[in-house]
């Protein structure tokens, strides 16, 4: 297995062959009073940064080396385990492009067995059937056109949505219950469109009676609806609006929408994303002519045939995961890995892949405190000595180059669109984080020098009256201080 190390000034993990070092050494070389001299101010200026913070009443961590010499530039409470919200992804993301490979692609394959005809959708643990993803929701259009072209216009023996491998709960156990209807607390499956969510588009020129216009997708669902959400010529109030599910699954609106505004698609978290995918299935070839017959609970013994093999490169989804911080992709990938090792696809293996994956030498247990793949867990720990040290490993990894290229990138892309503009624009590539009482930024700054370094921060707080925008712009600062002074 390929390591990384988390160096001390005192204690020195455990070395392999594609170890990459982000060490701390004493500077005994000679000549160079000039580099302790730009290290001493930058550390000044760093630790002023960090004081705003820590006057708030905020408990900070944090962690800058030089990527080239692999020396620390500035460490503060480095080895402090705090909880990492998002910045649990850079983890799951490298724990997925090690374990399932740059280069891999989701298989979801579907089948032909049986007289009368079964069509069985075997699952490949794809995360990416969403808009959200270019090419997400193809998958039921080139179905249907590999099963015209095939000659295949009804499976009277019905459909089997096959996943052996998926186990357990759809959501992290440790994921507190505020966040399940929220779009970023949605359930995770072997079979999930729009991120485990039903995806609706409101479009106020599409209006009847007063109303917006509202649109399911894929635009075949049939699902009862009660309420309306009707349009206002009020700006203020035009986002009041509510989308929920009511018995029987149905969707409930209320509220208002801007009669002016611009189309906008709304997702709100489906209570069975399998049932929503067989839904849409069903539907999608319905509408395309091929009729499909009732679902099935298993599917009958003989030989399959292969109509048709949809497939996803993993990069997307991984860009998806730290570009737009989707919850729901690293949970997806977690379960795969697992399954991809030939264990089951649950929650408990996947947590226990990743923490055996990151627990090396001269890590303390409670630095590497993992209970999910996306941050949003309370019970998450890590400290900014192993967010440093894994994102200096993952630099010079093979995949390197993806994964580095797949973070939000500063003034241009993700959630790092509007922050560090002017000279910073593009010149840092970090993953932000943020869940009550934790804000947290890492990832690479290249600086005025044309140097680059790996920065960690993270920042917890349970003082009320704390603002995450505040600690936001002080994280901002922090990198400017490298970019401009090293």
């Amino acid at each position: 297995m390929r390591s990384y190390t988390v160096s001390l000034p005192t204690k020195v993990a455990m070395a392999a062959a594609m170890t990459v070092w982000c060490a701390s050494p004493l500077l005994s070389q000679r000549g160079l009073p000039e580099r302790q001299r730009a290290k001493k101010s930058l550390s000044v200026r760093l630790a002023a940064v960090l004081g705003r913070a820590e006057k708030l009443g905020v408990h900070c961590g944090a962690r800058v080396v030089d990527l080239k010499s692999k020396a620390e530039l500035y460490s503060y409470h480095d080895r402090r385990p705090l909880r990492p919200a998002s910045n649990m992804k850079i983890l799951t993301a490298i724990h997925a492009l090690e374990t399932l490979g740059p280069e891999y692609r989701f298989q979801t394959r579907f089948q032909l067995v049986g007289k009368p005809a079964v069509l069985v959708v075997v699952s490949g643990g794809d995360p990416s059937f969403t808009s959200e993803i270019e090419g997400g929701l193809s998958v039921f259009t080139n179905l249907a056109e590999s099963l015209r072209k095939a000659g295949r216009t009804s499976f009277p023996g019905g459909y089997v949505l096959e996943a052996p491998a998926w186990t357990g709960p759809a959501r992290p156990p440790s994921w507190p219950k505020r966040h399940f209807w929220r779009r970023y607390g949605a359930a995770t499956g072997a079979f999930a469109l729009e991120e485990g969510c039903l995806a609706l588009r409101l479009n106020p020129e599409g209006r009847l009676r007063g109303a917006c216009g509202v649109e399911f997708l894929p635009s075949c669902l049939d699902l009862a609806v009660k309420g309306s959400i009707q349009l206002t010529g009020d700006p203020k109030n035009g986002a009041l609006y509510h989308i929920g599910w009511g018995a029987g699954g149905t969707v409930k609106l209320s509220g208002h929408y801007y009669s002016g505004g611009r189309a906008r698609i709304v997702r709100i978290p489906a209570p069975d994303p399998d049932a929503l995918f067989a839904e849409a299935l069903r539907c999608s070839l319905d509408s395309r002519g091929i009729e499909l017959g009732p679902r099935r609970g298993a599917a009958p013994e003989g030989e399959r045939d292969l109509l048709y093999l949809h497939r996803t490169p993993l990069k997307p989804v991984i860009e998806r995961m730290l570009v737009d911080s989707s919850n729901f992709q690293a949970e997806m990938l977690l379960r795969q890995c697992a399954a991809k090792l030939g264990l089951a696809a649950s929650f408990e293996t996947g947590v226990q892949q990743l923490r055996r994956r990151f627990a090396v030498e001269g890590v303390a247990a409670q630095e590497l405190e993992i209970h999910d793949g996306s941050g949003l867990a309370d019970k998450n720990r890590l400290s900014a000595a192993v967010i440093a040290s894994v994102l200096c490993y993952a630099a010079r990894a093979k995949f390197g180059r993806l994964f580095v290229g797949s973070l939000p990138q500063s003034s241009i892309s993700g959630t790092l669109k509007r922050r560090l503009g002017g000279d910073l624009r593009g010149a840092v590539r970090a993953k932000t984080g943020y869940i009550a009482g934790t804000s947290a930024l890492s990832g690479y700054v290249r600086t005025r020098s044309g140097k680059t370094c790996v920065f960690a921060i993270l920042m917890n707080w349970s003082k009320k009256g704390v603002s995450n925008r505040e600690l936001k712009r002080v994280q901002d600062s922090f990198v400017s201080e490298i970019f401009e002074h090293f």
